[in-house]
């Protein structure tokens, strides 16, 4: 992917052979200048990846996370890293994830303004009540 340039949206939505190698492939080659990335349903995608997305993108606006196999780890991998002002993230479907992932979202701080933990079945209602003001849909 040398020479790649200023991509700012990429959309590798059900990419069945996304894996975390090509996850870090791609921060490595469009991090400085991505805005927008949508994994969702790239079942290979784990929260190995994460750290590489917080630390190497920070214009990261948008991360749709939908449907893939992260967890409480991947919640609190993004929410610590420092250069990461994310405005919307997607973890619907992301079953592994509960009340304790979603308690990291305060780390976030107030740049989250739009979260979906649609069918994210390990939160509870507590959980969904915890989570500071943002656009939350569950």
């Amino acid at each position: 992917m040398g020479g790649a340039g200023s991509v700012k949206s990429l959309d590798l939505s059900g990419s069945a052979r996304i894996t975390d190698y090509s996850v870090a492939a791609v921060t490595a080659a469009f991090g400085r200048t991505l805005e927008r990335l949508s994994l969702m349903g790239c079942k290979a995608v784990s929260e190995e990846s994460l750290g590489g997305i917080g630390e190497k993108c920070p214009k990261l606006e948008d991360l749709d996370l939908s449907f893939c196999t992260v967890g409480n780890t991947a919640i609190q991998r993004l929410a610590g890293a420092r250069a990461l002002n994310l405005k919307t993230l997607a973890l619907a479907g992301c079953e592994r994830i509960n009340d304790d992932g979603v308690a990291a979202l305060e780390l976030m701080g107030a740049s989250l303004n739009g979260l979906n933990l649609m069918r994210c079945s390990g939160i509870s209602v507590s959980g969904i009540e915890s989570i500071p003001s943002a656009g939350v849909v569950a």
